[in-house]
């Protein structure tokens, strides 16, 4: 699930990494979203959709359900909701043909884990969380809450690599290294990493 800001960029960004995955016998898609959608929700719904035609595709050539979700950015914060949560279970839309099939695994690069406004926020960058949150947070917080991928943490969750830049500015890497102490306390075999030298988006 590609980055860019909830607004911005497109699933081809990724066709030269799903090219190296397709070489090791991996089945791959990649999916967009509504890019103008009147806010997140929207958007996990659409992401959902395509993760079910996915899982429809498997069926139908008889492959085992055995799906991993590879997000970064605000696609790392639209895949968790996918990862971690129900279907509906943050307030969205669910349009679902097939009984739901979990991930098995997840990696998330650049991960949200809430999606409240902390001090040092860039304004425009709050702005823009607020934009597509759907309403201002003063308004609306509880749907801030149903946004936030720290609330859907529990013994359900798959294993989880969560892929950080040393030099990170938008999301502090020390709070998925919190959630994967915490799933590692339940048993969840989830692994953390940090890459030195390395900014937001650095894949």
């Amino acid at each position: 699930v590609h980055g860019g800001g909830w607004r911005g960029d497109s699933r081809t960004k990724f066709h030269q990494i799903m090219e190296a995955f397709t070489e090791r016998g991996y089945i791959v898609a990649s999916t967009d979203y509504r890019l103008y959608a009147k806010d997140a929700f929207e958007q996990l719904t659409d992401i959902r959709a395509a993760y079910d035609r996915f899982v429809t595709m498997l069926k139908e050539r008889n492959l085992p359900l055995k799906i991993a979700v590879y997000g970064e950015s605000a696609g790392a914060h639209l895949a968790s909701m996918l990862i971690y949560a129900k279907p509906g279970q943050c307030g969205e839309e669910n349009q679902l043909i097939n009984e739901w099939v979990a991930p098995c695994m997840a990696m998330l690069h650049g991960t949200p884990c809430n999606f409240l406004h902390k001090e040092w926020m860039m304004p425009n960058f709050w702005a823009l969380m607020q934009d597509i949150a759907g309403a201002p947070y003063e308004q609306d917080p509880e749907r801030y809450e149903r946004l936030s991928m720290c609330n859907y943490i529990g013994e359900q969750n798959p294993p989880t690599f969560f892929i950080e830049a040393e030099l990170e500015h938008l999301f502090p890497w020390c709070d998925t290294l919190e959630i994967c102490k915490k799933h590692r306390d339940m048993g969840i075999a989830s692994h953390w990493k940090v890459y030195t030298r390395m900014e937001h988006g650095f894949f």
